[in-house]
């Protein structure tokens, strides 16, 4: 019973660590496409800094401190999602399962298309 139990956790455990990787990988190949360093992916802070900075551009990049507020963070998703060209459906999508767009946008070869506009800058 025990060893059944070990198996059970054992392979929980291998499907997460490969989840994980998968992420990792597909932020990496978002980040050089669009002309970062793919080593910004793996800091913690610094990745959501850098999305940012990948969705609205350089000069609206302060606006990262935004992310105190609930629900900036579901925005912010959605324009990461819309400045490699996807529709609005798939950034809708991108809210709800993001994991899995983010998978699907780096097997995709579709370019960075640049930032968007900024709410706040308008």
């Amino acid at each position: 019973m025990e060893l059944i139990l070990l198996f059970y956790c054992l392979n929980y455990f291998l499907v997460g660590v490969m989840v994980t990787v998968a992420l990792i990988i597909a932020e990496w190949i978002l980040f050089e496409r669009a002309g970062q360093a793919g080593w910004k992916s793996l800091i913690p802070f610094y990745d959501s800094f850098i999305i940012h900075k990948i969705a609205f551009g350089e000069d609206a990049k302060w606006f990262w401190f935004l992310f105190i507020i609930p629900g900036y963070g579901i925005y912010v998703r959605y324009a990461f999602t819309k400045s490699y060209g996807y529709s609005v459906g798939a950034s809708v999508a991108s809210i709800f399962f993001p994991a899995i767009v983010t998978v699907v946008m780096a097997l995709q070869d579709r370019p960075y298309n640049g930032p968007l506009t900024h709410l706040f800058k308008q």
